[in-house]
């Protein structure tokens, strides 16, 4: 918080600390406040440094040239989006707590999305590559259990990592289950199939040998970070993807898996309506955006059409 606050010396409105912390503290996901932490710091870095004006004196030019600035930086149109999304909601904030009248971003329309979709992998080439992934090291069975779950569930990356061993149900049971905390805070119960169950049963045991007692906490960790109960950071997993793509010669990051769980849903004839409660979209546009659009398309709806 004061991080934030020391890019807004010299703006005149009172309680500044007390107005950041109650936008923040609208939200429950700790990836929202972050992102929304870090947003906030460089639209205050760029009105002290490139606009040279009061955060309450901004107009909607002023607006239109942020927009403009963080396209310039190189940033994608979803991430232009989500950045003007934060500003014109604590713009909104301000004018709840009776700060200001009007909100300068209320000009600003979404850009069009990029154009370059996230490449999903197809059942077989799934099927391969976890074939290929060994089972034979602590460390194996966690890389292995952490791609399993993330093809077979389509969870994003913030809520697999926040996952605790008291989330899972007995794996002797014939239905399985795992709590997950969604985006948004909402706890759900996702279904676990057989071999998403076959490699996390795997994974407690041999994690077992060096933890046997722990029965909460992180469900994701380390050797290294396991007497801890510190659990596997986000970016440790994206240099897991990284690395095991590099091995196999493939491109492979954890949202092309989540990709892959909602286009191969959409693909086999699972209805978008329940993909999307599923993946926990609030729009079903957002998921049907993963479907396939390519001419087998049009050869599959022609050949069952009969007149």
């Amino acid at each position: 918080m004061n991080e934030i606050i020391s890019h807004t010396r010299g703006y005149s409105w009172e309680s500044k600390s007390e107005v950041l912390e109650s936008f923040l503290n609208k939200y429950n996901s700790l990836d929202t406040i972050s992102s929304y932490t870090k947003d906030l710091k460089d639209y205050f870095s760029f009105l002290s440094k490139v606009e040279k004006r009061d955060l309450l004196k901004v107009n909607p030019k002023g607006a239109v040239r942020f927009q403009k600035y963080l396209l310039s930086q190189g940033l994608s149109n979803s991430s232009v989006n989500r950045k003007i999304a934060c500003i014109k909601a604590f713009y909104s904030h301000l004018i709840h707590s009776h700060i200001i009248y009007n909100n300068p971003f209320d000009i600003i329309k979404r850009l069009p999305a990029n154009s370059k979709k996230t490449k999903a992998l197809s059942p077989k080439e799934v099927r391969r590559l976890l074939k290929k992934m060994s089972e034979d090291t602590y460390e194996a069975i966690l890389y292995k259990c952490l791609v399993t779950f993330y093809f077979y569930t389509g969870l994003r990356r913030s809520e697999l990592t926040s996952l605790n061993l008291e989330d899972i149900d007995s794996l002797e049971e014939e239905d399985c289950y795992v709590r997950v905390k969604m985006k948004g805070g909402k706890i759900k119960k996702k279904y676990l199939s057989n071999e998403p169950k076959r490699i996390l049963k795997r994974y407690l045991d041999s994690r077992k040998v060096y933890e046997p007692h722990r029965i909460t906490g992180a469900l994701f960790s380390t050797k290294k970070n396991l007497k801890e109960g510190k659990r596997i950071s986000k970016r440790h997993i994206n240099n897991i993807f990284k690395n095991i793509g590099d091995h196999f010669g493939i491109d492979l990051h954890p949202h092309m898996a989540r990709a892959t769980f909602i286009t191969t849903g959409l693909n086999q004839g699972i209805s978008p309506a329940l993909i999307s409660r599923d993946v926990n979209h609030k729009n079903i546009q957002t998921t049907m955006e993963y479907f396939r659009d390519d001419e087998s398309i049009s050869k599959e709806i022609q050949s069952k059409i009969r007149y």
